[in-house]
């Protein structure tokens, strides 16, 4: 199938693929905060998902950084170029809405909240900003793209599963209220869905993925050769990650730059 003849989306607004997340999400936070259980059932889930390997969970968390899921499109621009576009520009949106409620609600993190001891802090640790997370938002504006965009049931699965594993890492490192997951899970659905509604044609553009795809390169350089601020631990993901999704790019790489110049030569 042409790109150019991909649907809106595969996903029918009455569909529980569309609206099971962020309803599950809303519902959630208001329980949550109804029932006050927001500081107890983060205490429950950051001892129940402890590991005494403490580098997994570092490492895991790594995957919902915004720059790391961003490259994590990159191999998308050999077939779906239209998924790595739009999922960038749900990136934006999301990020207007993370970074407005985080500076408008200044809510404190777990380790300003408790005693170090009373729970498990890994990794870097942060005292304000907390919700929503923007490490639960980043994958699941990738999921809800990639489940917006593809109808294989298999691949559906596999990003909800990957979204979720990195949300709950937030709160076995000790960074995150469950509150703030939620919040992020509902806000990146739903850039998705902006991104979806308002610009319904965007990846099928020619330039708009040229562009993206040069910005999504440059994440991946300063990932491997400037970046030295992440957690020591996880490093050599934060190398390798970058480094294995630019060679299955290349491609696609190819298809969208070299190709277009060696016709113009041959003619």
């Amino acid at each position: 199938m042409k790109i150019s003849s991909l649907p809106y989306s595969t996903v029918s607004l009455s569909s529980p693929w569309f609206w099971a997340i962020p309803t599950f999400a809303l519902l959630a936070m208001l329980i949550i905060g109804i029932t006050g259980t927001n500081q107890p059932l983060f205490l429950y889930l950051n001892h129940a998902l402890y590991l005494p390997a403490e580098s997994i969970w570092i490492n895991i968390t790594l995957y919902g950084d915004a720059a790391m899921v961003m490259i994590l499109m990159l191999p998308f621009v050999a077939k779906r170029p239209d998924i790595m576009v739009k999922s960038f520009i749900a990136a934006i949106i999301a990020a207007f809405f993370l970074h407005g409620f985080k500076e408008f609600l200044s809510v404190p993190r777990p380790p300003a909240i408790f005693p170090a001891g009373l729970f498990h802090q890994l990794g870097h640790q942060f005292s304000a900003s907390s919700f929503p997370s923007g490490h639960a938002a980043a994958p699941f504006t990738l999921a809800a793209m990639v489940i917006f965009l593809v109808t294989d049931v298999r691949i559906r699965s596999a990003v909800i599963i990957y979204a979720s594993i990195i949300a709950l890492s937030r709160i076995a490192t000790g960074v995150h209220w469950p509150i703030d997951i939620l919040g992020g899970m509902f806000f990146g659905w739903f850039a998705a869905y902006l991104s979806m509604k308002l610009l319904p044609t965007s990846g099928n553009n020619l330039v708009a993925q040229r562009i993206v795809t040069v910005i999504l390169v440059l994440a991946v350089i300063h990932l491997v050769f400037l970046h030295d601020g992440g957690d020591k631990e996880a490093r050599i993901l934060e190398v390798l990650t970058p480094i294995i999704c630019f060679i299955l790019s290349l491609k696609g790489l190819k298809s969208l730059f070299l190709d277009p110049i060696l016709t113009r030569v041959k003619k």
